[in-house]
């Protein structure tokens, strides 16, 4: 799958028909993280290349993210549902996830996740007006995603007026670009 010759999305589908399967049978602390790689890559993807049965699939056991739960943190980010939280909650639930990602038995996400959901908590913030709280979290973005130049960017040049805008600041040149066909 590829928005372009350069970026990929590698088929995963065979993955989410071994978690349809087996999740029943699965200890209970996999079961978030495996609904919620289910969930993403077919909230991602084109209608037509979604896996049969994925919306009724992740409604039965949509259950098991409910809660305060760092997958929830992070897949209500991707898909830009974080406003079920007040933002006090929304803010412990941040902290939450980054005190336990460390722990093996923590769920860590890949640094653009983490990013998007210091920043998405970063606006709720600043439409607040709270911008040394919107501050703060840039700063944790990029204290966790050192190498993005973009989040160093955003550090430099945020000011109250400032929208962030994840999608924008984390993948620039690639914003509203639709995903192709799998490949």
């Amino acid at each position: 799958m590829s928005d372009n010759k350069n970026h990929e999305l590698t088929d995963i589908r065979p993955v989410l028909l071994d978690i349809e399967r087996i999740i029943d049978q699965s200890p209970k602390q996999y079961k978030p993280s495996m609904l919620l790689l289910h969930g993403l890559f077919n909230y991602i993807i084109t209608p037509e290349q979604k896996t049969k049965g994925c919306v009724e699939f992740c409604e039965k056991y949509e259950g098991i993210l409910i809660g305060d739960t760092p997958e929830q943190l992070i897949g209500l980010t991707i898909i830009g549902k974080t406003n079920i939280w007040s933002i006090d909650d929304h803010r412990a639930l941040h902290d939450k996830y980054f005190n336990q990602r460390s722990k093996k038995s923590g769920f860590h996400a890949p640094q653009y996740f983490e990013a998007a959901a210091s920043l998405e908590l970063a606006e709720r913030y600043r439409l607040n007006g709270d911008v040394t709280n919107a501050q703060e979290l840039i700063a944790t973005a990029v204290e966790n995603f050192p190498s993005c130049k973009s989040l160093h960017q955003l550090e430099t040049d945020f000011n109250d007026g400032y929208v962030i805008k994840w999608h924008t600041v984390l993948f620039p040149k690639n914003v509203d670009k639709p995903t192709d066909q799998v490949q």
